[in-house]
C-alpha cells in the first residue's frame, strides 16, 4: 500500500478494534484514596461505572437504605420507579430474591434494571455485589460452588437460572389416541438419580444440581441413590439422598423403592443436560443423509418428567407390553435417524430408563455395562423392550470425574471382564466392536445361542 492510500476495509477494522481496546483500558482506572473499591476487584475498577468510582459515603448510605428496607421478596410492579417495565426474558440467576428484574424504556435502547428493596435501580451486577459485601453467583472452588448450588435449588433455579423447556406439550401431542390413554401423571413415577463421589467436586455440583433442578421444575420429587460416603455431602446440597450401596446395589434398591410404592421406576444418571426429541418420519440409508434430516426436523427440548410419561405411555399401548423403555444410546442424531423410530430388541441406556414393574434386576457381579445385562435380562422375561430412537440425551461420561468413571482402569481391563462375564452369560448376544476397540460391544438378540 502507496503513502496516502487508503486503507483497507479489514486493516480499518482492526485499527478500529485497537482503538476502542485502547480507550477502554484508559478509561479503567484504579480507585483514588478514600475511595470504596469493588471488594472482587479492587485493583481495576470501570470509570464508567459511577458507583464504583464514587465516595465511600455514597456506599454508606447505599448500605443504610438496604439495612432500613428489610424484604425477602422483591418489591411489587407498583413501586417501581417511573420509566421501567417488567421484562419477559428470565431473571438472571445470581440475582438475589429481593431485587426486582425489568427493562428502562426512557433509554433510546432497552437497559436492564434491578430494582432495589429501596426502591433505587442499578444497572451493574459489580455495584449491587459492592453493596452487598459479597459475590454473586457461584463462587470459586467448591464451597462456593456447594454454596450456590444450595440457593439456586432453594429459588427453584438451575446452575445458570430457571430450567427451559417449553415442547413437553408437543411431544404429549404426538401420541395416539390409544397411547393418551395410557399417559401417567408425574405421580405415578419413582424418580431415582443414580449417582457417587460427585457431590465434592466443582464440576460433580453443578451436573447434579441441574438434574435436580430440571426434575423439580416438571414436578418430580426425585431420590438420590449414592454411595456410603458421600451421603451427607449429597444432603448438603439439598438433595433427598439415600444410601445406595455400589452401582447395581443401587439401582435395586431405586427398583425395590419403586415396586413398594406400585410406581414405575424413571432411573437418571447424574450429568444429563438436556432431553431432545427429534420430530421426523424420515429414516435415513446413512449418517450423512441422517444428519442433514436431523436438521430439518423439529427439535424438541423436554423435561425428563414429559419423556418418562412419553415412554411409560406407548410401552402400555404396544400389543407386545414392554416392561422397559429408554432412549437412542449415543447423542448423534444423524445415526439416529438412520434407525426406525421405535426399536424392540434394541439396548437400553442405564443413563434414562422406564421400568414398568418388571421383576427383573441389575446383575451384582458387574460394576460395568450393567444396563447391557438388564436389556438381555428384559429379553429373555418378556420378549421385548422399547426404545424410542428419535429421544435423544445430552450427557457428559468420560471427561465427568466420579461416578463410573471411577471404576474404569486406564488399562481398560475392567470393561474387558464385565464383557466377558456378558459372552459367557448371554452366549451369542455380545460382540465386541471392532471399530470402537475391545471394551466396546454390539448387542444383537437376535444371534443368541440356547
Amino acid at each position: 500500500m502507496g503513502k496516502g492510500a487508503p486503507a483497507s476495509k479489514a486493516a480499518t477494522k482492526v485499527m478500529m478494534s485497537k482503538e476502542s481496546i485502547a480507550k477502554s483500558e484508559r478509561l479503567r482506572v484504579k480507585p483514588r484514596k478514600g475511595e470504596a473499591g469493588c471488594p472482587h476487584r479492587p485493583d481495576m475498577l470501570p470509570h464508567h461505572n459511577w458507583f464504583l468510582c464514587h465516595t465511600q459515603k455514597a456506599l454508606d448510605a447505599a448500605r443504610k437504605l438496604m439495612a432500613d428496607h428489610p424484604r425477602s421478596t422483591a418489591l411489587p410492579q407498583s413501586q417501581w420507579p417511573a420509566g421501567v417495565k417488567p421484562v419477559s426474558v428470565p431473571r438472571p440467576g445470581w440475582l438475589p430474591m429481593n431485587f426486582a428484574f425489568g427493562i428502562k424504556t426512557t433509554c433510546k435502547c432497552p437497559l436492564k434494571a434491578y430494582i432495589s428493596p429501596w426502591k433505587k435501580m442499578y444497572y451493574h451486577r459489580d455495584v449491587i455485589e459492592q453493596i452487598l459485601g459479597r459475590q454473586l453467583g457461584p463462587g470459586d472452588g467448591v464451597d462456593g460452588a456447594k454454596r450456590w448450588a444450595k440457593e439456586q435449588l432453594e429459588r427453584g433455579f438451575g446452575w445458570r437460572g430457571p430450567c427451559k423447556f417449553n415442547h413437553d406439550d408437543k411431544l404429549l401431542a404426538l401420541l395416539t389416541k390409544s397411547e393418551k390413554a395410557h399417559l401417567p401423571d408425574v405421580s405415578a413415577f419413582h424418580f431415582a438419580v443414580i449417582s457417587a463421589r460427585r457431590a465434592n467436586v466443582r464440576e460433580g455440583i453443578m451436573r447434579c444440581m441441574n438434574v435436580e433442578a430440571m426434575l423439580r421444575a416438571a414436578g418430580a420429587e426425585p431420590v438420590w441413590y449414592v454411595d456410603e460416603k458421600s451421603v451427607q455431602s449429597y444432603r448438603r446440597l439439598g438433595l433427598n439422598a439415600v444410601k445406595g450401596g455400589g452401582l447395581c446395589e443401587a439401582r435395586n434398591l431405586a427398583l425395590a423403592d419403586a415396586a413398594k410404592k406400585k410406581k414405575a421406576c424413571v432411573q437418571v444418571s447424574d450429568d444429563i443436560t438436556s432431553w431432545n426429541y427429534f420430530h421426523t418420519k424420515e429414516v435415513c440409508k446413512d449418517m450423512f443423509e441422517g444428519n442433514a434430516a436431523a436438521k430439518r426436523a423439529q427439535k424438541l427440548r423436554l423435561s425428563p418428567v414429559a419423556a418418562a410419561r412419553y415412554l411409560l405411555a406407548r410401552m402400555r399401548a404396544s400389543p407386545k407390553k414392554p416392561k422397559l423403555g429408554g432412549v437412542f444410546p449415543l447423542g448423534n442424531s444423524g445415526m439416529a435417524l438412520g434407525h426406525v423410530a421405535l426399536g424392540t430388541e434394541n439396548f437400553i441406556l442405564g443413563d434414562f430408563f422406564v421400568h414398568d414393574g418388571s421383576p427383573c434386576r441389575f446383575d451384582t457381579k458387574l460394576r460395568l455395562k450393567e444396563d447391557y445385562d438388564f436389556t438381555a435380562s428384559h429379553l429373555d422375561n418378556h420378549g421385548s423392550v422399547l426404545r424410542c430412537n428419535r429421544l435423544l440425551l445430552s450427557v457428559v461420561h468420560e471427561r465427568n470425574e466420579g461416578g463410573a468413571c471411577s471404576e474404569r482402569d486406564a488399562a481398560g481391563e475392567r470393561e474387558r471382564e464385565a464383557i466377558r462375564h456378558l459372552q459367557e452369560k448371554w452366549p451369542g448376544v455380545f460382540s465386541k466392536n471392532g471399530s470402537r476397540g475391545d471394551t466396546q460391544v454390539v448387542m444383537s438378540w437376535r444371534r443368541r445361542k440356547s
